[in-house]
Formats: C-alpha cells, sequence, structure tokens
C-alpha cells in the first residue's frame, strides 16, 4: 500500500513538472508593428473586353505598415491576427481601346485595408511558416487609367475609369518568417486573391489581386 502511494505521488509530481516546463516555454502575447514593401499585380483569365479594349497587365511597387497581435497556443503553434493599409495594384498597358489600336499605359491604384489572420508553426529555431485567410476592403470606388496614347503617330491624354469594383476581396496568404532575435522578425508573404475585382455582369476581365510583400516586424513584448 505505501508502495502505491509512493508510486501514484511520484506520478502526479512528475506530471505537475512536466506541464509547469511546457507552460514556462509559452511566451506572454504580445503587441507588434509591421512594415515593408509589396510587388502586386492583377492576374485574370482575359485581358480583352467586350468594349474593345485591350491591355496587358503588369506588376508594380508599393508598401503596406501596420500592427499585429500575436498569442502562442503552444511551443510551435501561434496565432496571429492583423491589421493593416497596403497600398499595391500594377501597371496597365494598353493596346486597344475602343477597337482602335493604341500605345498607352497607366499605374492602377489600389488602397486596402487587411485583415489577415495567420496560423504560425515554428519548423526550426527562429524560422515558422505560416497559413491564413485575409479580408480586404478597397477605399477606392472605381479605377482610374490615365496615360499618355500614340495613335496614328500623334499623341494626347487618355483618361477613364473602370466602374463597378468589388469592394472586398478574400484572399488566402502564405508565408515565412525568421527572428533575429526576441524583437525583430523578417516576413515574406504571397496572398492570392479569390474573387475578381471586376463586377460587371459581363465579366469579360477577371481580375485576381496578386501580391509578394517583404517587411520586418517589431514585437513590443
Amino acid at each position: 500500500m505505501n508502495f502505491k502511494r509512493l508510486l501514484l505521488l511520484s506520478l502526479t509530481f512528475t506530471f505537475f513538472n512536466l506541464t509547469n516546463a511546457q507552460e514556462s516555454q509559452i511566451k506572454d502575447p504580445y503587441f507588434g508593428i509591421k512594415l515593408g514593401a509589396n510587388s502586386s499585380n492583377l492576374s485574370g483569365e482575359s485581358t480583352k473586353d467586350d468594349d474593345g479594349r485591350e491591355t496587358d497587365v503588369k506588376s508594380r511597387i508599393g508598401f503596406y505598415v501596420g500592427g499585429f497581435y500575436h498569442h502562442e497556443l503552444s511551443d510551435k503553434l501561434s496565432v496571429q491576427p492583423e491589421l493593416l493599409f497596403s497600398y499595391q495594384g500594377a501597371r496597365i498597358d494598353i493596346k486597344r481601346w475602343e477597337g482602335v489600336p493604341v500605345t498607352a499605359g497607366s499605374d492602377i491604384d489600389l488602397p486596402y485595408v487587411l485583415l489577415p489572420l495567420m496560423l504560425q508553426y515554428e519548423i526550426f529555431d527562429k524560422f515558422h511558416l505560416e497559413l491564413g485567410p485575409q479580408l480586404g476592403y478597397n477605399l477606392g470606388k472605381f479605377i482610374t487609367i490615365k496615360g499618355k496614347v500614340v495613335l496614328n503617330g500623334e499623341t494626347f491624354m487618355l483618361e477613364d475609369r473602370l466602374e463597378d469594383v468589388a469592394r472586398w476581396d478574400f484572399s488566402l496568404l502564405a508565408g515565412a518568417g525568421y527572428s533575429f532575435n526576441e524583437k525583430f522578425t523578417a516576413k515574406f508573404r504571397f496572398a492570392q486573391g479569390l474573387n475578381s475585382l471586376d463586377q460587371r455582369d459581363r465579366d469579360a476581365f477577371t481580375l485576381y489581386n496578386q501580391v509578394f510583400s517583404l517587411g520586418v516586424e517589431y514585437n513590443f513584448n
């Protein structure tokens, strides 16, 4: 009887120590800020529409800035919701406008408020992978297209806008991070939009946000 009691006491003590050791490895939740550069584009199935417009869409450089809340679920797994402002878009080269061959170029500006929710897993010391969804709100009501047009040897300014642009954007994110120390972490991330920006009924353009980003995080823990 004394041996059984001693064994039960030893197992209880061991379990208690292991539990405390596991909890001691989990850091307290903390807030932080982040910023960086992004290379954004608009991918899609077609660059022609029913109005006789033909374009070639290319990537452009923008930036993002915001904050985050980091909460560890275990010594390997963490969750990180974020609130960001991202200035993104694309470069559009116009080949044909209203059926007429032209040479023109314009920058598409897409300012977004973003709400990513990332699940992070540390695969080895200081390095983690992350995956999660993102909800974005487009602060612009339409896409403005401006540029110089060269037509039959003459140059003039072109200005038009694409109405019925989706205000909400849903994306899937994947990325990685490397912690230099307890304060600074480098982040790389890719975002693929899941819904088209062009909401017109005929929907000749299927434009999806596609963004690569590289930046740094600073935490206040």
